[in-house]
């Protein structure tokens, strides 16, 4: 799980496609809610035991996505405006 909370502290927003309740996609989810880092989960039409972690990160704080043209105004706006400590690593970098 170590490995989640790099991952995370290098991204501008993570996007859930499916989660379940236990494991390695819900863990960094919550660590990307723990580093203040936007985060968005597919919010599917019917329930189903894979999305169940989905619907409890929409639930707590998670931007629901229900339609393809909410994901891609969602990925332009993470790579739009990123978290400034992602916009002062990429300045770093270049």
């Amino acid at each position: 799980m170590e490995r989640n909370r790099l991952i995370v502290g290098l991204s501008m927003a993570l996007f859930v496609i499916e989660a379940r309740p236990r494991g390695g996609t819900i863990n960094a989810a919550l660590e990307c809610v723990r580093q203040k880092k936007r985060l968005y989960a597919i919010a599917y039409r019917s329930e189903s035991e894979s999305d169940v972690g989905n619907r409890r990160l929409i639930a707590d704080s998670a931007i629901p996505l229900k339609h393809v043209g909410e994901l891609q105004d969602a990925l332009r706006q993470a790579m739009s405006d990123p978290p400034a400590e992602v916009r002062q690593l990429v300045l770093n970098l270049v």
